[in-house]
């Protein structure tokens, strides 16, 4: 019988880290992409997954590079999709190695593809992604009718500016997908810039 002690080792923080991957690597079954308004830093990018128990992954430029070039740069897309990752012991920080999570296979894409990238002035980096095969589960679709139900009190918000399209459709999609002519629907509502007495009523008038 497996005595597995995996979980004995987990570093605490509120992000994966490249020692939670060491003899253990994983696959991330994206549930959901943020992008900090903040910023972030080096890492503005936040990934859930199932499973992630608060820990989300902020992939470092390089590997956004990597998903940016073979899942496209809508990240609401990402959601549903797969990807294997593992802790690569050769990354360096400040000239020391320390470790860093590297992607090394994504679903929904249909054979081996290679990125390259330039590392530094003087160094380019390929990397070679693997497709992943996962069991996907099938992700319910929202029924036109509850969509419609809601679409006015959603129109609002992004004509008002308390919403956006995209953080709309992120938290749609946590319970189930959306069709292309719902999302359609959704970008063809834009930001209503507010008036002043004078545009409302006309001048001299």
């Amino acid at each position: 019988m497996t005595l597995d002690i995996s979980h004995t080792i987990l570093t605490k923080s509120d992000q994966l880290n490249a020692d939670d991957l060491i003899g253990n690597n994983m696959i991330l079954n994206v549930t959901g992409v943020k992008l900090l308004s903040s910023g972030g830093g080096d890492q503005p990018v936040v990934i859930d997954y199932d499973g992630g128990k608060g820990k989300p992954y902020k992939p470092c430029k390089s590997m956004r590079k990597v998903l940016a070039g073979l899942w496209g740069v809508d990240a609401n897309q990402w959601v549903g999709r797969s990807m294997a990752v593992y802790n690569d012991p050769s990354v360096k920080w400040a000239g020391e190695e320390v470790g860093g999570i590297r992607i090394c296979a994504l679903s929904h894409i249909d054979k081996t593809k290679s990125v390259s990238m330039n590392e530094s002035k003087h160094k380019k980096t390929t990397w070679i992604i693997e497709p992943l095969k996962v069991e996907q589960k099938q992700r319910a679709v929202w029924p036109d009718d509850k969509f419609n139900a809601q679409f006015d009190k959603m129109k609002i918000a992004i004509e008002t500016g308390k919403s956006t399209v995209d953080s709309i459709v992120t938290f749609l999609q946590k319970t189930a997908d959306l069709t292309q002519s719902q999302i359609d629907k959704l970008n063809s509502v834009k930001l209503i810039e507010q008036q002043s007495d004078e545009d409302f009523f006309g001048e001299g008038e």
